[in-house]
């Protein structure tokens, strides 16, 4: 059962554009890296959460903008999450808005100021959490020498075994590559290069994280398949476990191969 929920969370989140669900996503993770390492690193990460919760915002800004510069209206003093009464108020404009008035706005101006703000909030507080934990520099570039030292040498990780510990490096240094030849900046997207690439990096590492946990899964349970006529000379069992994973995203690759 925990195989097929590794199966299930690869299929839907490591090679598709759908992340696994968080149940499952963990079960991946303990699976692969241990209880101790799983939950000791996610209550490192909480504790940064919880300091940032009462921090303000902080996000980059686009390169050519200046915030002296910005005019209209400030909402930085805006609530950052929804209240009730907003979210109350945003089910009523939803349900007495199905047959509008001509010209009458669905949304109105408050109701999407109030939902920016929660959208600023989430980025911000992950913004803060990256920087707590040193994976992101003070300017907003990712710390890729820092997230490798950390998996060599912290205390975090010390009882990871070392073959999941250099996959995982290895990923990273993947994802610092695919980074640096990602497509520039969207100038039509209302957040900055920084924050972009910083959204980009968090995609990645998942996705890669997965994948190697994956692959160890694959490694453990080789012995469900009968590899005869499949396995080439020479071919160890880790190669053989990255043939099963694409065979399994191929299987089930649907939405992937489509143009429409």
């Amino acid at each position: 059962m925990l195989r097929q929920l590794i199966f299930l969370a690869a299929v839907c989140a490591v090679l598709g554009d759908g992340f696994a669900k968080k149940f499952g996503f963990s079960k991946a993770m303990t699976s692969c890296l241990g209880d101790d390492v799983y939950y000791g690193w996610r209550n490192h990460v909480f504790q940064a959460m919880m300091a940032c919760s009462v921090e303000e915002t902080v996000l980059p800004q686009h390169e050519e903008q200046d915030a002296s510069e910005e005019s209209g209206t400030d909402y930085t003093e805006q609530p950052l999450l929804l209240s009730l009464n907003h979210k109350e108020k945003i089910q009523e404009v939803i349900v007495t808005s199905t047959q509008p008035p001509e010209h009458e706005a669905v949304f109105s101006a408050p109701v999407l100021k109030q939902m920016a703000a929660k959208v600023e909030a989430k980025l911000g507080n992950i913004t803060c959490v990256l920087k707590k934990l040193n994976y992101l520099e003070e300017d907003f570039d990712v710390n890729y020498d820092f997230l490798r030292e950390e998996l060599r040498t912290s205390v975090l990780f010390e009882t990871l075994d070392d073959s999941v510990k250099a996959d995982l490096i290895a990923a990273l240094d993947y994802c610092e590559e695919y980074m640096k030849s990602a497509p520039p900046e969207n100038p039509d997207s209302p957040m900055p290069k920084k924050l972009q690439d910083m959204l980009g990096f968090l995609k990645c590492e998942r996705r890669t994280r997965l994948h190697v946990c994956m692959k160890y899964d694959f490694i453990k349970n080789l012995g469900d398949y009968d590899l005869s006529g499949f396995r080439k000379e020479g071919e160890g069992n880790a190669q053989m476990a990255e043939k099963l994973i694409h065979l399994t995203w191929g299987l089930e690759a649907d939405d992937e191969l489509q143009l429409y």
